[in-house]
């Protein structure tokens, strides 16, 4: 239940949590309630930005973006990472940072270091960025600065371009069997 005439204050919440975090105590005494929010990646549009969890007060965080793609929230210090996907033959995807307000916008992973990261996970213990390059055939990750950015796993097998050749050799390996299953190469049903 919410105080009549109260102030509410929008926050971002951790985690996929939309739940009001406010004290109890808090809404006795009038303080002011914090509401949580969504942080939402529109692809085609290009850009950042936050809703309300009934899908109100949108508000755009950063435009310009070129194929956001995925998202991770660092509450602790203000903070909201995605990734641009990219266009999956070049390696011109990115990482990027900026403030709550989209202010402080920031390339935290430029363009030339990872092909199409996705799937990008916060690990605020140790303060680094992990994510999946889809069409790299890698796990990567870095510091929550972009300083040493490492390859955990790789499986390219040395291909400079891997994802682009690698899904044309696996379009051109598909066959279709009698009856009637997508065959993977080296997989008989």
């Amino acid at each position: 239940m919410r105080v009549p005439n109260q102030t509410q204050q929008r926050k971002i919440m951790p985690g996929n949590s939309t739940e009001d975090k406010t004290d109890k105590a808090e809404l006795a005494t009038g303080a002011k309630t914090a509401v949580g929010c969504l942080v939402v990646l529109d692809l085609s549009g290009g850009h950042v930005f936050t809703v309300n969890p009934d899908g109100s007060d949108k508000r755009v965080i950063v435009t310009d973006c070129h194929w956001p793609d995925g998202v991770v929230v660092d509450i602790e210090a203000g903070h909201v990472f995605w990734t641009n996907m990219g266009v999956p033959n070049r390696n011109d995807g990115s990482i990027e940072r900026a403030d709550f307000d989209g202010q402080n916008r920031t390339t935290i992973v430029p363009e030339g270091q990872t092909f199409t990261p996705k799937q990008l996970h916060l690990d605020r213990k140790n303060r680094k960025l992990y994510w999946a390059d889809r069409e790299g055939m890698r796990v990567m990750r870095c510091n929550l600065d972009g300083s040493k950015l490492e390859t955990l796993v790789d499986s390219s097998q040395g291909d400079a371009r891997p994802g682009g050749q690698h899904l044309h050799r696996l379009r051109y390996q598909r066959r279709e069997p009698h009856n009637g299953l997508p065959q993977r190469p080296g997989v008989s049903h």
